[in-house]
């Protein structure tokens, strides 16, 4: 099927349209009832949960509410009174920590519950996404594929069922990182620049959480060896810090303004170190040559043989008979006489 040639023009007017005039943001702050709240919200709508309850409360777990005292009630609004109390209602750390689980309506019986009030937390983690790992504060190779996990308790605060105005552009989080040298990583390059398949996206960091654990998107396909044109690396290495601050109904002036602390709670910091593969030269060693071990008795080349010396051996004479020595005596006498005559 053809496409009139009007249809791509349409569409590119659009796409601009909606790149430069996002959709309106909604709001997280009105709330329906008996949905989860979170310490530290404000200028939250509870309206919708009251139904014209004045007083709150809460029991501990395992309390029969229809018997015992509460172990803490506030009032928000006088009896027989009006006021916009309930649209602006804050949610206190010192004032709520310690009392999380099911609020109640005390003024109005049977008692129905407000909201499910739950303490934030929020925790950040380093991801491998090749052995997939865990990797938080350790130190990789430079090559591995990692994202950050963002692990936390406050994805039901962007449910449209629990927050009738909630949009997608509703994300309470920031999410940073920033390289050894204290520079803030915005793009992440998914290979060499001046590669025609190169692409270079934007840092997840706004994301929009409505379950948990949440990975960032496109650092999976983040190239930590990328070069820019001049060939040099665009990330060093080294350690990189990451941090997510979670401010669901400005949570962060909350925490700022109590004596309690929101560390893990709406923020975290964590590392990892990313080391670069070093290609040692390699040393050349000589192979000792073998030695062969001749079989016993035989004498090898580099074994000198021992030369004996002769040992000059001493003439030995056997005795003569006393016999013949006399005749020979006496026949030696004879000549002697025969020839002087």
């Amino acid at each position: 099927m053809q496409i009139p040639g009007k249809i791509p023009a349409i569409i590119a007017i659009l796409s601009i349209l909606i790149f430069c005039f996002p959709p309106a943001a909604g709001t997280l702050n009105k709330i329906s009832g008996n949905v989860p709240v979170f310490i530290g919200e404000s200028d939250l709508d509870i309206s919708s949960g009251l139904n014209g309850c004045h007083v709150i409360a809460w029991w501990a777990n395992g309390t029969d509410i229809n018997t015992a005292d509460p172990a803490k009630n506030i009032s928000i609004v006088p009896i027989n009174t009006a006021s916009s109390a309930i649209y602006h209602f804050n949610i206190n750390p010192d004032v709520f920590t310690g009392f999380t689980g099911t609020w109640y309506c005390q003024d109005k019986k049977p008692y129905y519950p407000v909201f499910q009030l739950l303490e934030p937390q929020v925790s950040l983690k380093v991801w491998d996404l090749d052995h997939d790992t865990d990797v938080t504060g350790q130190s990789i190779p430079f090559a591995t594929n990692i994202t950050y996990r963002i692990d936390t308790d406050m994805g039901p605060a962007a449910l449209y069922k629990n927050r009738p105005n909630a949009n997608p552009s509703d994300s309470f989080y920031t999410v940073s990182m920033a390289d050894p040298h204290g520079v803030p990583v915005s793009l992440l390059y998914t290979g060499t620049a001046g590669n025609p398949e190169t692409v270079i996206l934007p840092f997840d960091t706004h994301p929009f959480i409505t379950q948990s654990p949440y990975y960032g998107i496109n650092l999976p396909v983040w190239s930590h060896t990328a070069r820019d044109k001049q060939g040099y690396f665009v990330y060093p290495d080294g350690t990189y810090t990451l941090t997510v601050r979670a401010n669901l109904n400005k949570m962060q002036d909350a925490y700022a303004n109590s004596k309690l602390s929101g560390t893990g709670k709406i923020t975290d910091t964590v590392t990892v170190t990313l080391v670069k593969e070093v290609t040692a030269t390699p040393v050349i060693t000589r192979t000792p040559e073998a030695t062969i071990t001749p079989p016993p008795g035989t004498l090898t080349p580099e074994t000198p043989v021992a030369t004996a010396t002769p040992v000059a051996k001493k003439t030995t004479y056997s005795p003569v008979p006393a016999g013949i020595v006399m005749a020979g005596i006496t026949i030696a006498g004879l000549l002697v006489v025969l020839r002087r005559r």
